[in-house]
């Protein structure tokens, strides 16, 4: 290695009062400039551009001129000056001292020289040619350039693409390679990443390719098998397997407005509570079962599958079966509601109550729950649930979502705290069951407001499972002032406005329906009820809460997502601090 001077009187630190008094002793009538170099220190590390700080003073003279040296070249005789009052105080004498202003800084960009040791050094001359030079043996450079990553990580012949590419020690002028056939545009450097536009050849060969970054002074790095090149996979549901879960999806909306229509009826006084208690005993099981069948049927999408490690390892076609078992018991809990309005029904006095009643059991749930729950389709394979963009370069299944795995076992994704949201929200139904069907129960339109609005917030969570799977529920065309949306991204835009618009969403937006469940509902039956009812009612509204912080949590790692497909790692600053809730 080459060996380097380098001459610097420059400070970003405060020079320790030791060391200006040691300069002090030299100072004599007829001396040359003086001084000290601060920063970097002997021995040091130093990488990229990088503050060489210090300070010069001159007995006679209050103008110098100072350069730094690196080897003994000169590489800049610019430095920036700064007001020093400590050295102004160790030299009373020198009365031009706060004038000259000798601190001294320069900005040295390390990449301009070899990896390795280098003497950095700077030298002070006054106007009679006097000059001092003061410096350190020795730091050591290293810029050694890396490259950690691309993204994306699947190019398609024929195609444009806008690509990142992360690492270290990038320099401006470096040119990126990717083999032949593909060409790159748009090369923008910064230290720690590349991003550019690359064009792939209509013929240009299948497979992988590794990815080089040259800078200007000819130094590479390389990663292998960086991307792959590769027809697109056909992965995602197929246009009769979308149909048919979104006839689950027009059941789970049916039976949500069911229990609308049910409440509307049940503030007829001559229908005892343990009758209301067992219709909605009933529904939330139904509705329970009905995004089971959901989950398993979205396989690894965000869906409602408690984590089974049995899952993980198990064929789709098992994954299947099991959404059938589940939709066979949404089925049974469906027609066990029927019943149960039935006898309602018998009990009803109001006839305004009654075509509630009437109109929730034959019209929406034999007229459009039921029918749409026999209607799904269970001849389809259900086999490739997820899009393509779910998939890596190597056309391995990935996560829609980031993963980790928490010290409980279960995923803790927005999948998972959708998961975890939806069964707290049956846990608060099963308190609400128990409350009801107490002694003594209080006025029923708080716990209309409940069941009501906890529907609809499973029809939302229902959508927001459907939407990142790419079962879209609705239209959701992407931004118009953002029309080159990533697809996924797309996905995640609409569930977050879901999971948190306030005004602008109408009734299907969680915050409103919590905060009415909590205040307008839960708050006022707790108020009403006996004591004996208090604490089934205090679980009702933990439970609640829970599943409103957890909605909340999938929002959070919702927008943890890279959209451009590499997942960020960096904690994300809001509401949940990126944590998940407690169990």
């Amino acid at each position: 290695m080459l060996q380097h001077l380098i001459t610097l009187l420059t400070t970003i630190s405060v020079l320790a009062p030791a060391t200006v008094s040691t300069a002090a002793t030299m100072l004599r009538a007829d001396s040359a400039p003086f001084g000290n170099l601060d920063v970097p220190v002997d021995g040091s590390g130093v990488s990229g551009a990088v503050m060489v700080t210090g300070w010069a003073l001159d007995k006679q003279d209050a103008t110098l001129t100072i350069e730094l040296l690196v080897d003994g070249q000169v590489v800049s005789s610019s430095p920036t000056r700064d007001d020093r009052a400590d050295v102004c105080a160790v030299f009373p004498a020198i009365g031009h001292c706060a004038s000259a202003r000798p601190g001294v800084s320069f900005r040295w960009d390390t990449t301009k020289v070899a990896d390795g040791p280098h003497q950095l050094a700077f030298r002070a001359t006054d106007r009679e040619g006097l000059t001092a030079t003061v410096g350190i043996p020795t730091v050591t450079v290293n810029n050694a350039m890396t490259v950690t990553a691309i993204n994306p990580t699947r190019l398609a012949p024929g195609s444009k693409a806008a690509i990142t590419i992360a690492g270290s020690g990038f320099v401006a002028g470096s040119t990126v390679d990717f083999g032949t056939g593909v060409t790159f545009s748009d090369v923008k450097v910064e230290p720690t990443r590349i991003t550019a536009t690359v064009a792939v050849g209509s013929t240009v060969t299948s497979g992988p390719r590794g990815v080089t970054v040259t800078t200007p002074d000819g130094k590479r790095a390389k990663l292998a098998a960086a991307a792959t090149i590769a027809t697109p996979l056909k992965g995602g549901f197929t246009g009769a397997e979308k149909a048919s879960l979104l006839r689950l999806r027009s059941a789970i909306s049916a039976l949500q407005f069911a229990v609308g229509e049910a409440t509307d009826g049940l503030y007829d006084g001559s229908v005892d509570n343990s009758a209301k208690a067992e219709i909605f005993k009933h529904a939330s099981s139904a509705m329970r079962e009905m995004l089971l069948t959901l989950g398993f049927l979205l396989h690894h999408g965000p869906g409602f599958v408690p984590f089974d490690p049995k899952y993980e390892s198990a064929p789709r076609s098992e994954w299947v079966r099991q959404a059938w078992f589940h939709l066979d018991r949404a089925v049974n809990f469906t027609q066990s509601m029927q019943s149960a309005l039935a006898r309602a029904l018998d009990q009803a006095k109001d006839p305004k109550a009654r075509g509630s009643m009437s109109h929730a059991r034959e019209a929406a749930i034999g007229g459009n729950v039921l029918p749409a729950l026999r209607a799904i389709d269970r001849r389809l394979a259900y086999a490739t649930p997820l899009p393509d963009d779910a998939r890596g370069a190597d056309g391995k299944v990935l996560q829609v979502v980031p993963q980790a795995v928490a010290v409980h076992g279960e995923f803790r994704t927005a999948g998972w705290a959708l998961l975890r949201a939806t069964n707290y929200l049956f846990d608060s139904y099963d308190e609400g069951a128990v409350s009801l069907t107490a002694a003594g129960a209080p006025d029923w339109r708080p716990a209309q407001l409940v069941w009501r609005n906890g529907m609809i917030i499973a029809v939302i969570l229902a959508d927001s499972a459907l939407i990142l799977s790419d079962v879209p529920t609705r239209d959701i065309p992407p931004p118009p002032e953002r029309p080159q949306m990533n697809p996924r991204m797309v996905r995640i835009v609409k569930i977050v406005e879901l999971l948190t618009c306030m005004t602008t969403c109408g009734d299907f937006n969680t915050p409103a329906r919590y905060n009415e469940v909590l205040h307008d509902g839960a708050g006022p039956w707790i108020a009403l009820a006996p004591p004996g009812q208090q604490p089934a009612l205090h679980a009702l509204v933990r439970r609640l809460s829970d599943s409103w912080r957890h909605n909340d949590f999938a929002v959070w790692e919702l927008l943890k997502w890279n959209f451009t497909g590499i997942p960020d790692t960096a904690p994300v600053a809001g509401a949940s601090q990126g944590q998940a809730p407690g169990r």
